[in-house]
């Protein structure tokens, strides 16, 4: 209608809708949730989510909460196949080929069945988490499970108990090896980090980079070198984020973090990090046998990794079958009996194959990047999901470094961490998709 109340021409029509407002509104600068926040299958995955980090829930735990959080898909419609879960369900059951051809075939299907629970939680979590609200309350349970046990109880046996391992923290279960607990760690800093950026609260983003600072300090406890580098990928990656939007504070902050940091790093760790003849000052016998177990330990990581190239030069299509690796470096160097990979790449090019080492990849690759290498994300960088998204695929990336030191490919703790993240993208998905309906609509009612 003009000024007049007449109204307009087909063409002015056109016109008018042409320089009109794009329908729906841009993202907002505070996502808001939509949907319920408490479902039945949300609050069963935050218990497995418990007992999975804490490891100090009663046994049968983590099985009967995943039987619920399925139980209460049936009321959520309709089902999410994300590229993570897609690609997971692909490379078990490749990994299933493995398991009929393995020369153990008992152990191998156990520890295929274990591996298959994991890829039902992976469809239950991206699923259950279907709101910003419920991706926000899952990293907090993420991180307070991690401060009440596996955080607290590292820090209490390194600086209370004594109880170390050549002077280098640990705790129990999946935590029980140092380069595990940093490796693990680093996943807690970047979540942290993570809801810093992104959290609306101050005075919860000040408890989240409190979390973070706690977690990068049990990883320097742990006088990890594969931890370090994680954690360095992660401020490198922020600080040239800072830089290219002239955040001289948040440059500021990283670099103090940085500094107090190597300031107040465990001798040992930098005993790991520097050979014999690098410093002047003189070692403590801890620092120097640390030195001697570091140099000892990168000898005996190449040794495993010939041996597992061995390994797969034999079954270079279907593996040797999924959780058998162990079993059989013995029979190309005796001495490495029992041992296994501490690399996940290794891990599954030898126990899957070169198929399933592709389909691993191909997996984790889709999921970190769904708009491919050269696409763009269509979530604004400034926003709360984007500063989160970027952070965790940073942090992720450099969790990636610290699985060359570590077999993580059937951890659970790890595939909680990648459905966030999926999570938050299909979040992302949907409120690009939404107002464009609208949009198409008109036009070709216009047309």
């Amino acid at each position: 209608m003009t000024a007049a109340g007449l109204p307009l021409s087909p063409r002015a029509a056109r016109v008018a809708r042409a320089n009109a407002p794009a329908a729906g509104p841009a993202a907002p600068a505070r996502p808001r949730a939509a949907g319920p926040t408490w479902t039945l299958s949300f609050l069963a995955l935050l218990v497995y989510a418990i007992s999975v980090v804490t490891q100090r829930a009663p046994l049968g735990t983590g099985t009967w909460s995943v039987a619920l959080a399925a139980a209460g898909l049936l009321l959520i419609a309709p089902w999410r196949w994300t590229p993570l879960t897609k690609g997971l369900v692909a490379f078990l059951l490749w990994s299933g080929v493995g398991v009929l051809s393995s020369r153990y075939p008992d152990v191998s299907a156990e520890q295929w069945i274990e591996f298959a629970k994991i890829v039902i939680v992976c469809f239950i979590a991206t699923n259950a988490i279907r709101t910003w609200r419920q991706a926000r309350v899952f990293g907090w349970v993420f991180l307070a499970a991690y401060m009440v046990y596996p955080g607290r109880g590292a820090v209490l046996n390194y600086f209370v108990a004594g109880h170390t391992k050549a002077g280098r923290a640990v705790w129990n279960g999946i935590y029980d090896n140092p380069n595990d607990l940093a490796a693990l760690s680093v996943l807690i800093v970047v979540v942290s980090y993570g809801i810093a950026l992104s959290e609306p609260k101050r005075w919860l983003r000040w408890a989240a980079l409190g979390c973070a600072a706690y977690a990068s300090g049990v990883v320097l406890l742990t006088a990890s070198r594969a931890g370090l580098l994680g954690l360095a990928m992660l401020v490198a990656a922020q600080g040239w984020r800072a830089v290219r939007q002239r955040r001289w504070g948040v440059i500021g902050g990283l670099a103090l973090a940085a500094v107090v940091g190597w300031t107040v790093a465990p001798s040992t760790l930098k005993a790991r990090l520097m050979p014999d003849g690098e410093v002047d000052a003189p070692r403590s016998r801890l620092d120097q046998m640390n030195a001697n177990m570091a140099a000892v330990s990168s000898d005996l990581r190449k040794r495993v990794v010939l041996a597992g190239l061995d390994l797969f030069s034999s079954h270079p299509v279907q593996g040797t079958g999924i959780g058998t690796f162990y079993m059989l470096t013995g029979e190309v160097d005796e001495q490495l009996r029992g041992f296994d990979t501490h690399n996940t790449y290794v891990n599954v090019l030898v126990e899957t194959g070169l198929v399933g080492f592709i389909l691993y990849i191909m997996t984790i690759g889709r999921t970190l990047l769904p708009w491919g290498l050269r696409g763009r994300d269509p979530v604004p960088p400034d926003s709360p999901e984007g500063r989160w998204l970027q952070t965790l695929r940073v942090g992720m990336l450099g969790f990636l470094v610290c699985a060359t030191f570590g077999s993580y490919s059937r951890l659970a703790m790890v595939y909680l961490f990648l459905c966030l993240y999926a999570a938050l993208t299909e979040q992302v998905r949907d409120r690009v998709a939404a107002p464009a309906l609208p949009g198409r609509g008109a036009r070709r009612a216009g047309g």
